[in-house]
């Protein structure tokens, strides 16, 4: 009973971060395809991306350069939370 347990939490730790994972990679790939997209019209850099299995992704230390202009555009952080769903805005 001792090594179910065990090897239930481990499955569930192994699963809970190969999830993790395939979330942040799936933003990583749709974030340098955004920048590729937008390559005629600005240059864009990003320092790192972060993701949470809630819902909530942050892109950190974007900077932009519009061509035609000399002057960068830099954010600091971009986050964007995943809307409630309507069953668990009831229970509040």
């Amino acid at each position: 009973m001792k090594k179910l347990i065990i090897w239930t939490l481990i499955l569930g730790v192994i699963g809970y971060g190969a999830a993790k994972w395939y979330v942040h990679s799936e933003v990583r790939n749709a974030m340098d395809t955004g920048v590729l997209m937008m390559s005629p019209y600005a240059t864009i850099e990003y320092e790192g991306v972060s993701s949470t299995m809630s819902g909530k992704l942050t892109v950190d230390g974007v900077r932009i350069r519009l061509n035609g202009y000399a002057d960068d555009l830099y954010i600091d952080s971009v986050g964007i939370d995943a809307p409630v769903s309507s069953t668990s805005q009831q229970s509040r």
